[in-house]
C-alpha cells in the first residue's frame, strides 16, 4: 500500500528537479544561482516557491553532478533509494529485540513518505545522520569522517548531528576529523575552482529564498519537547533539536523525529507515529497548527509517558517476589 501510494503520486521526485537542474548547469560551466538560473528553473519547474530559486550550497550540488550521467528518472531513483535505505537503517539504533518491529516505523510515519515522494534532500541527509550514528557505534572513524564532512552542507537537517559527531570524534577518534577535513577541503576547492564567487552568489540566493518562502518556526514552545525527552539517548535529543531549532520547510522537515520514535520503541511508537497519516487521510492543510496536532502533540504524549510517567509508576509498584 505504501508503494502504491508512492508511485501513484503526481508529485513523485518533484523536489529533485532543481538539484538535477543545478548539477546540469554546473556540468555545463554555468552558475546555479542568480536571476538567469532562477528564470530558467521557473520555466519548467512549477512547484510552489519556484521563484525562490535554488538555496543549496555549491559543494552539495557537486555531490549530485555524477548523477547527471544518468537519465532524470534513474538519477532520481538512485538519489531517493540511497536516502531511504539510510533512514530505514534507523531501526538498528533501537533495542535488539525490537529491531524487526522498528523496521515498520518509517512506513507509518508520514514525513518519511512525504520526503521519499518528493525525492527530498532531507531524506538523504537524515539517512547520512543515521549512517554516522551506526558508524559511531561500530567506531568506524573513516565513515564517521565522511558523514561529518557532508552533514553540514544542509544545516537544517544535518548541522547538529555534525556537531554531536564532531564532539564524539574529539573525545574518542580524532582520525575521523582528518577524514572530514580532507573531504570538506576537497569539495570546497573544487567549488572554488569552478566558481570562485559562489559563496556570495549563494548567500544572495538564500536571502531571496527566505524573503519569498518565509519558513515558520517551532520556537519557543518546541523546546518543551526537549525537556520531555531529557531521559532519551543523546542521538534522539539531537534529532529533536534538529527539528525544533531550525525553520520548517514542509511536513518532511519532521523526518529526524523518526529517531525519537525509534528511541521510544514498542507499540506506542508505531501508534504515535502512525497518527501522522491522519494528515493525508483527511486532506488537512499544510500549516504549523496541523503540524503540532499531528506530529508534535502525539510525540509529546509518548515522551511524557515513556520518560516520566511509566518510570514513576514502576518505582511506585511494590515488588511481591519471594526471596528464597
Amino acid at each position: 500500500m505504501w508503494c502504491l501510494l508512492l508511485f501513484a503520486s503526481p508529485r513523485l521526485a518533484v523536489d529533485f528537479v532543481p538539484l538535477y537542474f543545478a548539477a546540469e548547469r554546473v556540468g555545463a560551466g554555468l552558475s546555479p544561482y542568480g536571476t538567469a538560473a532562477t528564470e530558467a528553473l521557473r520555466s519548467f519547474w512549477t512547484a510552489p516557491f519556484a521563484e525562490a530559486g535554488l538555496a543549496y550550497p555549491l559543494p552539495l550540488i557537486l555531490l549530485v553532478v555524477p548523477l547527471i550521467l544518468f537519465p532524470y528518472g534513474l538519477a532520481a531513483t538512485l538519489w531517493t533509494i540511497s536516502g531511504g535505505i539510510g533512514v530505514v537503517l534507523a531501526a538498528r539504533l533501537g533495542a535488539k529485540q525490537e529491531q524487526m518491529w522498528l523496521l515498520l516505523l518509517p512506513f507509518v510515519f508520514l514525513p518519511f513518505h512525504r520526503a521519499t515522494e518528493y525525492g527530498q534532500a532531507t531524506l538523504v541527509w537524515v539517512g547520512l545522520a543515521v549512517v554516522m550514528l551506526l558508524a559511531i557505534e561500530e567506531r568506524q572513524a573513516w565513515l564517521v569522517g565522511i558523514c561529518l564532512a557532508l552533514l553540514p552542507l544542509k544545516p537544517q537537517d544535518g548541522l547538529l548531528f555534525a556537531v554531536a559527531g564532531g564532539i564524539w570524534a574529539v573525545r574518542y577518534q580524532r582520525s575521523a576529523l582528518l577524514w572530514a577535513g580532507g573531504i570538506l577541503l576537497a569539495l570546497l576547492s573544487v567549488a572554488w575552482l569552478l566558481q570562485a564567487t559562489w559563496p556570495y552568489d549563494w548567500i544572495e540566493q538564500v536571502q531571496r529564498y527566505r524573503q519569498i518562502v518565509q519558513p515558520p518556526s517551532l520556537l519557543p514552545w518546541g523546546l518543551v519537547l526537549f525537556a520531555l525527552a531529557w531521559r532519551l539517548p543523546w542521538w534522539a535529543k539531537v534529532a529533536l533539536l534538529q527539528v525544533v531549532l531550525f525553520p520548517l520547510s514542509d511536513l518532511y522537515s519532521a523526518l529526524p523525529l523518526l529517531l525519537v520514535w525509534v528511541s521510544i520503541g514498542g507499540g506506542i511508537s508505531l501508534i504515535g507515529a502512525g497518527i501522522s497519516w491522519l494528515w493525508a487521510l483527511f486532506g488537512l492543510p499544510n500549516s504549523v497548527a496541523i503540524f503540532w496536532v499531528m506530529i508534535l502533540v502525539p510525540l509529546g504524549g509518548a515522551l511524557l509517558w515513556h520518560s516520566w510517567i511509566a518510570p514513576y509508576r514502576k518505582r511506585q509498584t511494590p515488588d511481591h517476589r519471594v526471596v528464597q
